[in-house]
């Protein structure tokens, strides 16, 4: 699971999604 920012955290846990999240 790859983490971008705090923000991208919460956007892939709440996902649950293993790609990487950049909407800063």
């Amino acid at each position: 699971m790859m983490l971008a920012t705090n923000r991208g955290v919460a956007v892939t846990i709440a996902t649950n999604g293993g790609f990487c999240v950049t909407t800063g």
